[in-house]
């Protein structure tokens, strides 16, 4: 009998809509090929493929292992040299799906391997898995499926019989935390931050981390403790220049996408808040951002699900709390990145004086090609909020949190 393989309800009915897909795959990226892969097409006879294959698989001088053995080179547009003219991939239509080297087969695909688990998702990159995972209105829900031997596992996380305890525990009670729909989704990551501080305090243990759980559990279900998290306020200056410096290093040290580019310039245009770089916030940028934030208030009212799926998507997607150092770097991250996604939103909303469902798929699905699928970006992005002294939970929770 096969693994067991856990994916988010959605992931096994996604289909590639090729052509039709507005920031189709198949451009931009650093592509590495396997070195099976790389034979098949290298090699292959087969009239159409062979010039082309000539013009855009190079062996990797620098390889350290097969997975790596190639790269992909692409044309002058910046495109993938195999592609026809309704942008399809030629390797599939000519050679077949098994000639497909490893990246190309498995995107937007990701597969991770948990002790007994093999773990399914699909990346926020492709704008039509985030229409498939983040638009529904119900909530992310996960099933088992059995796992075919054709799966190609990427990556494994090497956790022993405590840790997987440990990571399960966590998991399950910040999932359901998370869509806890009767709170904002604010007061939820608010939360999440008071579970990683308490559970930052001691080594990880599952007694140390079941008694924590099981504490904030009580805490959380005491209606004056909440109501005292609520009365929290956010500081939109601080929100405004953080916004700025991490925008402005994802776009100067780590962006290539011109679709995330287009958003932030809304940003910097809507918001008139000048060049990223200038710290200084006028005082006609500040309630530019608040009247902003109302407009983006009244979308999130109505359409709650899509950052509630995003957070639930990335708890699942990077093995949360085990993608940091820390379990508040790890907190930190998630941070980062649902404040860049309302940022742009804002932004847009400033920009258009409106928001609707495709301005959100278009700012997750840049923000996430640009920013996320750089394996640098987190560790600049904590960066900078350590040296803007905003890597305490207060000043978090006032970067975090939208008044009104």
């Amino acid at each position: 009998m096969g693994k067991v393989m856990l994916v988010p309800k959605g992931t096994e009915q996604f289909r590639c809509i090729g052509g039709a897909c507005e920031d189709f795959c198949c451009r931009i990226w650093n592509v590495d090929i396997d070195r099976v892969g790389f034979m098949k097409v290298a090699t292959s006879s087969n009239p159409i493929i062979k010039p082309l294959a000539k013009k855009a698989y190079q062996k990797n001088q620098k390889a350290t292992r097969d997975a790596n053995y190639g790269r992909m080179k692409m044309n002058e547009q910046n495109e993938c040299h195999f592609l026809d003219d309704n942008k399809w991939c030629l390797i599939h239509k000519e050679l077949g799906e098994n000639s497909l080297c490893n990246t190309c087969a498995i995107y937007p695909r990701e597969h991770r391997e948990i002790g007994q688990y093999i773990e399914k998702s699909l990346t926020l990159s492709c704008p039509e898995v985030v229409r498939s995972l983040l638009l529904q209105i119900e909530g992310i829900e996960f099933e088992e499926v059995l796992a075919q031997p054709s799966e190609r596992i990427q990556s494994k996380a090497f956790l022993d019989g405590e840790h997987a305890d440990i990571l399960w525990a966590i998991r399950t009670f910040v999932i359901t935390l998370l869509q806890e729909r009767s709170i904002s989704l604010d007061l939820r990551m608010m939360l999440l931050g008071l579970l990683a501080e308490k559970l930052n305090e001691q080594p990880k243990t599952l007694e140390h981390t079941e008694q924590v759980i099981q504490m904030m559990q009580q805490r959380f279900l005491t209606p004056q403790y909440i109501e005292a998290v609520m009365q929290i306020k956010g500081n939109e200056l601080v929100q405004l220049q953080m916004h700025k410096e991490l925008l402005r290093t994802t776009v100067e040290e780590l962006s290539f996408n011109v679709r995330y580019i287009e958003v932030v310039n809304q940003f910097i245009r809507g918001l008139q808040t000048g060049p990223l770089e200038n710290k200084e916030i006028k005082e006609e940028t500040l309630q530019k951002y608040i009247a902003a934030q109302s407009v983006y208030q009244q979308f999130i009212q109505e359409h709650h699900y899509i950052l509630e799926n995003y957070i639930v998507h990335y708890i699942f997607t990077n093995v949360f709390p085990y993608n940091g150092k820390t379990i508040l770097e790890a907190y930190e991250d998630v941070v980062i990145n649902y404040q860049l996604i309302k940022a742009l939103l804002i932004g847009i909303a400033s920009y258009n004086g409106n928001l609707t469902v495709n301005d959100a798929v278009l700012a997750i699905q840049s923000y996430t090609k640009a920013v996320a699928h750089n394996n640098k970006s987190y560790g600049i992005l904590r960066q900078k909020i350590k040296e803007s002294n905003m890597e305490t939970i207060a000043f978090l929770f006032a970067y975090i949190k939208t008044n009104g």
